[in-house]
């Protein structure tokens, strides 16, 4: 499956493509206010996804743990940053 895209699975059942490119996210989880947060690990960053689709951009994971194991430890790390995200508390 291609994995540089996120697929929306509605109460119907239907499957469809949300966001792609979607920088190789993975990681994911929603926020208080409906917005996806997700690792784009193509660039280690964390984005926030509103329910349209904008993206914003959150972190540059790299920037914030230096680290030689970024990439093994990459989706632990955005679930970390996303919980002390401003995004994830308002």
């Amino acid at each position: 499956m291609d994995n540089n895209r996120i697929l929306k699975w509605s109460v119907d059942g239907t499957l469809s493509t949300f966001l792609q490119p979607a920088g190789r996210s993975n990681g994911m989880y929603f926020d208080v206010r409906g917005n996806l947060l997700a690792c784009a690990d193509e660039k280690t960053e964390l984005w926030s996804i509103a329910p349209d689709g904008r993206t914003l951009f959150v972190a540059d994971i790299r920037a914030v743990y230096r680290s030689a194991r970024i990439l093994q430890i990459g989706t632990s790390i955005c679930a970390v940053l996303s919980r002390r995200s401003p995004l994830a508390s308002e």
